[in-house]
């Protein structure tokens, strides 16, 4: 009973580190997923799931999928799924043998799948159809009348099959497993109904295909959508499957040891405890979570702690300096501090399109924030039609909803807002937006799509990818009080080094009111000003500090040391003369 009790705890402490891990330290990949799905709760959605094989586990993949919305309710389904896991390993391989000293070894396929959904592309899906296999071996090794257990393990094929696709497999395969190992007779009769199981799965796929005709014959073998990619076959699942059937029975041949079972224990847990560190460390992409942070803080508009994440750690990857300079943009502060961080060029402040759903996503709060409204719709749909499952985005559908709305198409507004009204977590936003949308003076007062309307473009132009400053400098036109185009055109042209355009469009500022010129156009005033030949050179407007003035006059003559770039670096890093000179 003592080894018992000790076991359940390890348990127990195994489920909180899993839900703490993914609560603290992983949330934005489950944000992430969370995104680029829309579950509706209606009979029809469910049904529409029902009717494939694996479709079950699917549904409720996707059921665990919308609380990661929450990520400290979404990491509570994840704990008790591997969990489940491997307490359904232990009571099975208990059947085979009692004794609990072997019970460390249960947590291995656990850590396994734990590994496996650090990357954003597994789906919960596959891990629901691995718990319904195990619960159905279980169910089946618990039946001790002969008859009674060979007519339900052919019932079980078929609808196991329905419930998880093809991981009935090996349901079979354990079922042949367990005649060649663990039966002491093999009986005729205990092989005839094994070949009658794989009859069974053999021949069900061409069943479902005969019913399904839409659908292609792999995804009627298959069936769950364990990845994200449909053509990217899941061996690490199957492998991970395999050994959640097979421990049990391997446990079985493992010796008794009665002397030191304490000590054995022991060694158990520190070899699992110490291989799960490294495995679960080994496939961890923090890099990845840290650009998710930046979108999901983007998206949710909480500037300052995107800029709290950057003072913490400079972002590197085009992506996450895009949404901190949207941050900046948003605070007031681009045109002031935009070079105290990292810049990559223009694609750290408008990332060029591409054709997949994250990238148009993030690029796409940009232009919306911007107001390019029906660019940031463009990019909307070119993301939710680029998911490789073909599934509807719930962040996609909100901002189609958001667009339409701004534009002051009702009926198409209408039709995304009536779709969240179907979900969990964003039926209360689209009820709001619903009643909104039949007053428009309320539309009109809102903070930030009231603004919108306001700052968009009214009539229809081209759009040109390859020349954004022109856009930006439309946008602006037409309203010049538009502080936030006016900063993204001034910093597109000074990240481009393009210091012409610069001093061009520097005059269209004056409509900004600013009370004092921000310290990057100052910097780049000056430098433009210094490389102008003499006899064409304007007095310097006062509006140029004498300190900046001085500034730039040591930084040019620094400019002829050898090591220029690392002798410059410690109180020139964050001014745009060290950008242009060194960065390219």
């Amino acid at each position: 009973m003592k080894n018992i009790s000790t076991n359940i705890i390890a348990s127990i402490i195994f489920g909180i580190i899993v839900y703490l891990f993914f609560t603290l330290m992983y949330p934005y990949h489950l944000h992430y997923q969370e995104q680029y799905q829309l579950f509706l709760i209606t009979g029809d959605y469910f049904l529409s799931y029902l009717q494939m094989p694996g479709g079950f586990s699917d549904y409720m993949g996707g059921f665990i999928t919308q609380f990661y919305f929450y990520p400290s309710v979404g990491s509570i389904f994840i704990a008790i799924l591997l969990v489940s896991l491997q307490q359904l390993t232990w009571k099975i391989s208990q059947r085979f043998n009692k004794t609990p000293l072997y019970y460390p070894l249960t947590f291995i396929p656990s850590l396994f799948y734990w590994a496996l959904l650090c990357n954003e592309n597994y789906l919960p899906g596959g891990l629901v159809a691995l718990v319904i296999v195990m619960m159905f071996i279980y169910f089946t090794t618990q039946i001790k009348d002969g008859i009674l257990k060979s007519v339900l393990s052919l019932l079980f094929v078929p609808v196991l099959y329905w419930l998880a696709g093809g991981a009935v497999v090996f349901y079979v395969l354990f079922s042949a497993l367990m005649i060649l190992f663990l039966s002491t007779r093999r009986t005729t009769q205990n092989i005839f109904i094994v070949v009658m199981q794989v009859a069974l799965v053999i021949s069900l796929p061409y069943l479902a295909k005969v019913i399904l005709i839409q659908y292609p014959i792999i995804k009627m073998w298959i069936g769950v959508n364990y990845y994200s990619f449909p053509n990217t076959f899941p061996f690490y699942v199957g492998g991970i499957i395999l050994l959640s059937i097979s421990l049990p029975i391997i446990m079985n041949t493992l010796p008794e040891i009665k002397s030191k079972p304490q000590l054995i224990l022991a060694i158990q847990y520190l070899i699992i405890i110490s291989a799960g560190i490294f495995i679960i460390n080994k496939s961890s992409d923090f890099d990845k979570e840290e650009v998710m942070a930046y979108d999901f803080y983007s998206r949710m508009r909480q500037w300052d702690k995107v800029i709290a994440m950057a003072d913490q750690k400079a972002p590197s990857s085009p992506l996450s300096v895009s949404c901190l300079n949207l941050a900046l943009a948003k605070k007031g502060l681009l045109a002031e501090q935009m070079f105290n961080y990292y810049q990559n060029g223009t694609g750290g402040l408008l990332p060029n399109f591409k054709k997949d759903f994250t990238i148009p996503m993030v690029t796409g709060e940009i232009y919306y924030q911007l107001g390019f409204i029906n660019t940031a719709q463009r990019y909307t749909f070119e993301a939710m039609e680029a998911l490789p499952l073909y599934q509807k985005s719930a962040r996609s559908i909100k901002r189609l909803a958001e667009t339409n709305l701004i534009n002051g198409n009702q009926a198409l507004a209408s039709k995304y807002l009536k779709l969240l009204q179907k979900t969990q977590f964003y039926k209360k936003w689209a009820t709001a937006m619903y009643k909104a949308m039949e007053e428009p003076q309320i539309l009109m007062r809102h903070s930030e799509y009231g603004q919108l309307m306001t700052h968009k473009i009214q009539n229809d132009f081209f759009f040109s990818e390859g020349e954004k400053d022109m856009m930006l400098g439309q946008l602006f036109t037409a309203n010049k009080k538009n502080r936030l185009v006016y900063e993204y055109l001034m910093a597109y042209c000074l990240l481009n080094k393009d210091l012409n355009h610069f001093m061009q469009y520097l005059s269209l500022g004056q409509s900004i009111g600013y009370k004092q010129m921000p310290q990057s156009f100052q910097e780049a005033f000056i430098y433009g000003w210094k490389m102008t030949p003499q006899k064409d050179q304007k007095p310097i407007p006062s509006f140029i500090s004498n300190k900046k003035i001085q500034s730039a006059n040591t930084f040019l003559s620094m400019m002829n040391l050898p090591n220029a770039k690392e002798a410059l670096k410690k109180d020139y890093g964050n001014t745009y003369w060290y950008y242009l000179q060194f960065r390219n």
